[in-house]
């Protein structure tokens, strides 16, 4: 008898049958993920799901500071279009319109597995296994990990790897400890699922070893698998979660080692630029949202920097800083306000835009700077 949470009827929507289908005749799938902890949890999970249902799979997981971030063209050309004939994004995608068709005109099928507010157009024939899209409540809430393991219960069952989902539930342990990791850094919402899933956090370290070899405590998770950082197109991070035997032990306890010291040096910067933001910062009492440009912080702080400011003072506040030629802004929001409604008002400035109600980011042109913080300043809700 069948007691999981989730039943044939969760997945009724059309876009999961035509997902379905696709994998189901598909030769060779490329899994394009994300470099964050969510991104990189929801590519292992896809790739541990597609061998076990059979299916012939590679990833690539662009690098945020080369490429970019979500499916973009500088990731296009890095690929091999040769390798595969489908496309299956995890944790990214949704807001990737002109992208996905200069794939699809590639002769190439394409799945968006995804969480972010699909702000942008949606191509017809595409599937887009999106919670802001399925249309069912018990999804709502999924990080990028929890949609790929949802699907990955779908296609176990489908692919008759499993007789039914409570079976499915329990198939591989180690999928359920990377969706428990993901969830819980991606700070979503815990509702019944979400629960579930953050049960196994506590088995991460059991499943795989080399964190308890390094002696990673749980609250450092987050932070040492976002740190591991794509070379090439190969991910560390990635090639132990799926258990690549041509990784010995000596080679992922030196990569884990490494992430955990760039870790500890990164909160001891986050600690400066805080105290010296924090001297600066002065308030009236009457801001809605807080807008600080930061040139001389580089941008891979500004986000922790914008939830510690955020939590601290209860205003939204979105920091920007400098990357090369362009600004990069991340903004973060405690319970209602809406950053992806605000930033849509200001989406003719940038170059990409994307995220969630509450933590949302954006990248603009060096010579525009000027005029959004102008027009930033004065918007009005």
């Amino acid at each position: 008898m069948d007691n999981s949470m989730l039943t044939m009827s969760d997945f009724k929507h059309k876009y999961f049958k035509d997902a379905v289908e696709i994998i189901k005749s598909s030769k060779r799938i490329l899994v394009w993920g994300d470099e964050d902890s969510d991104g990189i949890t929801s590519t292992a999970i896809m790739m541990r799901t597609l061998k076990a249902v059979g299916k012939r799979a590679d990833y690539f997981i662009p690098s945020r500071k080369r490429d970019g971030i979500g499916i973009t063209n500088n990731g296009i050309k890095r690929i091999n279009e040769k390798e595969f004939d489908t496309v299956m994004t995890v944790d990214c995608g949704s807001v990737n319109y002109a992208e996905i068709k200069k794939i699809i005109k590639k002769n190439k099928r394409v799945i968006i597995t995804d969480h972010h507010v699909p702000h942008d157009r949606l191509i017809a024939g595409v599937p887009y296994i999106n919670p802001h899209l399925l249309k069912n409540d018990k999804f709502s809430n999924l990080s990028g990990a929890g949609v790929a393991f949802i699907l990955s219960q779908l296609l176990l069952v489908t692919f008759k790897v499993c007789s039914d989902f409570e079976e499915a539930w329990e198939y591989d342990n180690k999928n359920l400890s990377l969706a428990a990791l993901g969830t819980k850094c991606d700070r979503v919402k815990e509702d019944s699922i979400n629960s579930a899933l953050l049960k196994s956090i506590k088995h991460f370290k059991r499943d795989f070893t080399v964190f308890g070899d390094v002696k990673v405590k749980e609250q450092d998770l987050c932070s040492v698998v976002a740190t591991s950082k794509t070379a090439e197109r190969r991910n560390m991070m990635v090639e132990i979660f799926t258990e690549n035997n041509k990784i010995n032990a000596d080679r992922k306890i030196t990569h884990i080692s490494n992430c955990l010291s760039q870790v500890n040096e990164y909160r001891k910067n986050i600690q400066t630029h805080y105290s010296k933001l924090k001297r600066a910062l002065k308030l009236n009492g009457e801001e809605k949202r807080i807008l600080l440009v930061e040139e001389d912080i580089e941008y891979k702080y500004i986000g922790v920097l914008a939830g510690i400011l955020t939590e601290e003072t209860g205003i939204p506040v979105c920091i920007i800083g400098k990357r090369d030629a362009e600004f990069t802004g991340e903004c973060r929001a405690k319970n209602v306000y809406n950053w992806v409604e605000f930033l849509k008002t200001l989406k003719a400035y940038f170059v990409s835009w994307g995220g969630h109600p509450q933590a949302a980011g954006f990248t603009l042109k060096g010579e525009k700077i000027e005029l959004f913080i102008n027009a930033f300043n004065t918007s009005i809700d």
